[in-house]
């Protein structure tokens, strides 16, 4: 090796630096498959916060207005923040209602679990979709102790002639839930309830036309197959809306969900047609309970998130809120952040320069040398003089030890700069009287390196 060397530290600081790249490039891509592969042309439906036809915005009125002591708020990163709402809150967790309406994107299992656990702890939910992602939630088992709300939404178009001419179109008489009227759906799908449900179990709120009048389109034709008529006899027609209940150890209120199999009964265009507007409405305050809705401290909270953002920019900026909600409230990445702070902290250790090292400058030159003196010197001391004079010289080098045992003969015999010295330090077979020692001793004191890139401070 030739002269001072900091390869050990450059080496790992080139490893580092191309990890660091590495992962840079693979985050660009990430972002990039966000913004290219996903659907950020897809324009956003069934946005509480949107004006179009197929937007809900005339729900979002309705509940500000129906009493005007209730709190509409919106989560557009991800539903694990339920766990953060608790019972001693301003506005606690039983008189906050979670509403996802149009789910357009798969619930991962944590953001699944943390809206079962809000209805277990007292929450209000209301579900509404057809063909989207709702079984990723509503059908969703996690444990034997949390086995989930066991529902399942048939991915089937469900067809209702009895009061339309048009098929797609089907009327629901509603004689339940404190409320009587009808409401019209535009396309609904069906669900199948748990398989304990019995033929006249309350849970069921509403049921399509008895079987004949009404059918899942299975295959998608468009038509009424001999297949498709209902044969089981359990139910008069198709389940079109179920509700659970969950009583709480100890305490006077229930966890409520709600689960519809249309969301259009809640768009704009739906509005105002058949009693669609004063149902909507009213299962608000249904599942809320007059008297909390009385006391002002109440909160809707609309599931934004599971909606495809209107652009590029939006969907982009929903995901990185998603992952930063994600890091710090689902319960298996909760884990994992401290790990990952560490992980950053580890690489900044490396990467930053370390400071000077301070060298032991008293312990090799003014005690172990100034310690062998006349006359208590002896002949056999020369391998320990020797080897202290070795140390002093890696010190004074800057280097390491793998580094220091690397060097050649001619390149140390270079840095001592002195025959007899480079001699004394080769030869380790040849004796030396004790006045020889003492001459080398006095020599060896007075030693500096003829170049030291850390200057000569720690050797004075």
């Amino acid at each position: 090796m030739a002269g001072p060397s900091n390869t050990g530290r450059m080496k790992a600081k080139g490893i580092i630096f191309r990890l660091l790249l590495v992962m840079l490039i693979f985050t660009a891509i990430i972002a990039t498959s966000i913004i290219l592969i996903g659907p950020a042309e897809k324009t956003s439906e069934l946005s509480a916060y949107g004006d179009s036809w197929d937007d809900i915005s005339n729900f979002r009125s309705g509940i500000l207005g129906e009493s005007g002591n209730i709190t509409v708020s919106n989560i557009i990163s991800s539903p694990t923040l339920l766990e953060t709402i608790l019972e001693t809150d301003d506005i606690p967790v039983q008189n906050t209602l979670f509403i996802a309406i149009g789910i357009e994107k798969d619930y991962t299992v944590g953001e699944a679990l943390s809206i079962y656990n809000f209805f277990l702890r007292g929450g209000k939910i209301i579900i509404a979709d057809d063909f989207g992602y709702v079984n990723s939630v509503s059908n969703k088992a996690f444990s034997p102790s949390h086995p989930g709300f066991g529902i399942e939404f048939k991915k089937a178009r469900l067809w209702d002639n009895r009061f339309e001419k048009n098929p797609l179109f089907v009327k629901v008489p509603i004689n339940d839930m404190n409320f009587h009227g009808t409401i019209l759906l535009n396309e609904p799908s069906a669900m199948d309830p748990p398989p304990s449900t019995r033929p006249d179990d309350p849970r069921i709120k509403a049921l399509s036309s008895p079987a004949g009048a009404s059918w899942v389109d299975l295959n998608g034709n468009g038509k009424r197959d001999p297949k498709e008529f209902k044969t089981d006899p359990k139910f008069r027609g198709f389940p079109l809306i179920y509700e659970l209940t969950q009583s709480i150890t100890n305490k006077e209120y229930q966890g409520k969900a709600l689960f519809i199999s249309d969301p259009s009964l809640f768009l704009n265009d739906m509005w105002d047609r058949e009693n669609n507007s004063e149902f909507c409405t009213h299962l608000v305050t249904y599942l809320l309970g007059d008297e909390a809705v009385s006391s002002g401290k109440t909160k809707v909270i609309f599931d934004e998130s599971r909606h495809v953002p209107a652009s590029a920019k939006s969907t982009f900026r929903q995901t990185v809120y998603t992952y930063l909600v994600l890091l710090v409230t689902d319960t298996n990445l909760r884990i994992l952040t401290p790990v990952i702070l560490v992980m950053i902290l580890l690489i900044w250790i490396i990467v930053v320069d370390n400071p000077p090292r301070l060298r032991h400058r008293f312990d090799i030159k003014h005690i172990a040398l100034y310690n062998l003196r006349t006359p208590n010197i002896h002949s056999r001391d020369a391998d320990r003089i020797r080897a202290l004079f070795l140390e002093k010289i890696r010190l004074a080098s800057g280097m390491n030890l793998d580094e220091f045992r690397e060097m050649s003969a001619p390149e140390l015999e270079q840095m001592v700069g002195d025959n007899d010295l480079t001699e004394f330090l080769l030869d380790w077979d040849k004796s030396y009287t004790i006045g020889q020692l003492e001459s080398l001793l006095v020599v060896i004191r007075d030693w500096k390196p003829n170049t030291y890139f850390g200057g000569d401070m720690y050797l004075d």
